[in-house]
């Protein structure tokens, strides 16, 4: 937890972290994604962080190129159907895997 002492304002909630695991097993341009990114994910949600890493899979045993995109957000019915609407999208659109995880967090949005 942060000290108040220099912030002015806090704001605290009981919240859910989803991670989307984007599989790249065939390739996406960069181009493409950002498209993506832009229609599907940023119209959902206020915002999300993009990481890139490479995962392992014993089925074929091969490493596959990911892209990680993860999201804090209410845990309410309307984000559950974007997370849905995302995924089927991205399955739909470029024919690759995704992985998705979640957990309860409590986060904290510390505003200067």
């Amino acid at each position: 937890m942060y000290s108040c002492s220099s912030k002015t304002e806090i704001d605290i909630y009981k919240d859910i972290s989803t991670t989307f695991y984007f599989g790249l097993v065939n390739d996406i341009s960069n181009e493409d994604w950002g498209n993506f990114k832009l229609t599907e994910i940023g119209p959902r949600f206020e915002g999300f962080t993009e990481l890139y890493g490479e995962g392992y899979l014993r089925e074929g045993e091969s490493y596959q190129e990911t892209i990680l995109i993860v999201i804090v957000h209410a845990n309410t019915s309307q984000n559950r159907q974007h997370i849905e609407e995302i995924v089927d999208a991205f399955v739909s659109e470029f024919q690759n895997p995704v992985f998705i995880t979640q957990e309860k967090v409590d986060s904290e949005l510390v505003l200067p």
